[in-house]
C-alpha cells in the first residue's frame, strides 16, 4: 500500500492549525462546573441519578435476600460471590449518592445566583457586589495585620476599628440578603454560617473592663473572612478549579481546620495566661509562637 505523502503533509498542517482549538476544548472541559448548568439541566441530572439509585436499591434488596438464602442453604462459594456483588453495587450507590449531594448543592447555588441576578438587576451588578465583598475583606484583613505588627497610635487603631465595624455591617447585610433569597435557608446557613460569625463586630462588644483581652482574641475572627474572599475568587476565576478540588479532600480539610484551631487557641492562650512571664508581648507575637509550635513542634528554637 502506497502512502500519499503529499496528502499526509496537508493533513498535518491542518492538524497543527487546529492545536489552539483542541487546547480550548480541553480547558473548557477541565474548567466546567455543575453550577454552569441551568436549573432545568440540574433538575434533569438529579432525576436521572435518583432513578438509577432506586434501580440499584432494588438490586441490592434482591441480592440481600439471595445472600441470606445461600447462607441458610450452606453454600459458601455462592454466598461469597453474592457478597462481592453487594459490595460492588453498594460502592456504585455511594458514588451516585455523593454525586447527588453535589448536584443538590449546585442546584441550590444556581437558584440563589439566578435570584440574586434578578434582585440586583443583572449579572454585572452581582459581579460588582462580589468584587466589593472581596475588596472589603482584603482591606480589613490588611488593617488587622497592620494593627498586629505595626506600632500604631490609639487614634489610628480607633479608625481601623470604625472601618472594620462598617465593613462588618456590610458583610452581615450581604449574608442576610443571600440567606433570604436562598431556596432552602437552612441549607445556606449550614453551608455558610462561618461568614456570619466572621462578620460580627466582636471587638466593639468586648472593649470594656476585663473583656478587653478577649477583644484581642476576637480580632482573629476577622481572618475567617478570608475563606469568603477565597470563595469569591475561586468562583470568579475558573482556572482555580483544581485548587478548589484539592481543598475539598476530606482529610486535608480536616487537617487544616484542626491546625487553624490549634493556631488560634495557642496564640490566645500564650498571650493571655503567660503575659506576666517571658512570653509574647502581644497577640501578633503569640500568633507567631503558636504557628512555629504547630509547624515545628516547638523544637526549632532549641535546634537553632
Amino acid at each position: 500500500m502506497m502512502i500519499d505523502q503529499r496528502l499526509d503533509h496537508e493533513k498535518a498542517k491542518t492538524l497543527h492549525r487546529q492545536e489552539a482549538e483542541v487546547s480550548f476544548i480541553r480547558r473548557r472541559a477541565e474548567n466546567w462546573r455543575l453550577t454552569d448548568c441551568s436549573v432545568a439541566a440540574l433538575e434533569q441530572m438529579r432525576h436521572a441519578l435518583i432513578s438509577e439509585m432506586e434501580r440499584l436499591q432494588e438490586k441490592l434488596e434482591t441480592l440481600d435476600n439471595q445472600f441470606l438464602q445461600t447462607i441458610n442453604a450452606g453454600m459458601p462459594i455462592q454466598a461469597e460471590d453474592t457478597r462481592e456483588d453487594i459490595e460492588r453495587l453498594s460502592s456504585q450507590w455511594d458514588s451516585l449518592n455523593k454525586r447527588l449531594r453535589d448536584i443538590d448543592n449546585a442546584l441550590q447555588e444556581r437558584t440563589l445566583r439566578d435570584r440574586l441576578i434578578k434582585t440586583l438587576g443583572g449579572e454585572q451588578n452581582l459581579l460588582l457586589l462580589d468584587i466589593a465583598v472581596f475588596a472589603l475583606i482584603i482591606l480589613v484583613i490588611g488593617l488587622t495585620l497592620m494593627e498586629w505588627f505595626l506600632p500604631l497610635s490609639p487614634e489610628t487603631i480607633n479608625l481601623f476599628i470604625t472601618i472594620d465595624t462598617v465593613v462588618c455591617f456590610f458583610l452581615i447585610g450581604d449574608f442576610l440578603l443571600r440567606w433570604r433569597l436562598a431556596e432552602d435557608s437552612s441549607w445556606y446557613f449550614r453551608r455558610y454560617w462561618i461568614d456570619l460569625v466572621a462578620s460580627i463586630p466582636f471587638y466593639e462588644f468586648l472593649r470594656f473592663g476585663r473583656l478587653l483581652r478577649l477583644a484581642r482574641f476576637a480580632r482573629l475572627f476577622r481572618l475567617l473572612r478570608l475563606s469568603r474572599a477565597l470563595r469569591v475568587l475561586l468562583f470568579s476565576f475558573r482556572g482555580l478549579n483544581k485548587l478548589t478540588q484539592t481543598f475539598q479532600i476530606n482529610l486535608l480539610k480536616r487537617a487544616m481546620i484542626i491546625a487553624a484551631i490549634l493556631l488560634i487557641v495557642g496564640a490566645f492562650s500564650i498571650s493571655l495566661f503567660e503575659a506576666s512571664l517571658n512570653a509574647p508581648e502581644n497577640l501578633g507575637e503569640g500568633l507567631w509562637w503558636s504557628f512555629t509550635t504547630v509547624v515545628t513542634g516547638g523544637f526549632a528554637d532549641l535546634y537553632n
